[in-house]
């Protein structure tokens, strides 16, 4: 299953090994990668529609992301997030769900599994009109 060539992925964790990984995997499939530690960043990018996928890390300190993932949820246009942990203990993973994550993937990862699963999730996404791109400021589609 290949991943729409060109769509935009936020990743937002504060490993930079893991985001670099989690970059190169989703370049390699033709993706665009926005990347970041800052929770702040991600979610402008969300409220300005860049993301059209976010993939969260909640190895940190999970209960900021899953907090993340009820803000999200209250957006007009959410695109879904894909959970990363280091541990998935299923009441984790059930507590993500229930806040709206699309799936998760453990750590250490694996190329063919995270292309798996954001392809899967980008088939969610539904497709822009020409006339939402039309009506988008300009910068946002640059």
């Amino acid at each position: 299953m290949k991943a729409k060539r060109g769509k935009r992925v936020a990743i937002w964790t504060g490993d930079a090994e893991l985001r670099s990984d989690l970059s190169r995997f989703l370049t390699n499939a033709g993706l665009r990668v926005l990347a970041t530690d800052s929770r702040e960043q991600v979610q402008s990018w969300i409220t300005d529609g860049q993301a059209e996928l976010v993939i969260a890390d909640l190895s940190q300190t999970w209960l900021e992301p899953l907090d993340f993932l009820t803000w999200i949820r209250s957006q007009p246009s959410a695109p879904p997030v894909v959970i990363v942990s280091e541990e998935f203990h299923i009441s984790l993973y059930l507590e993500a769900m229930r806040r709206g994550a699309f799936d998760g993937i453990g750590l250490p990862l694996s190329e063919p599994e995270v292309r798996r699963v954001v392809a899967r999730a980008l088939e969610a996404v539904p497709e822009r009109s020409a006339l939402e791109v039309q009506d988008e400021p300009v910068a946002q589609r640059l």
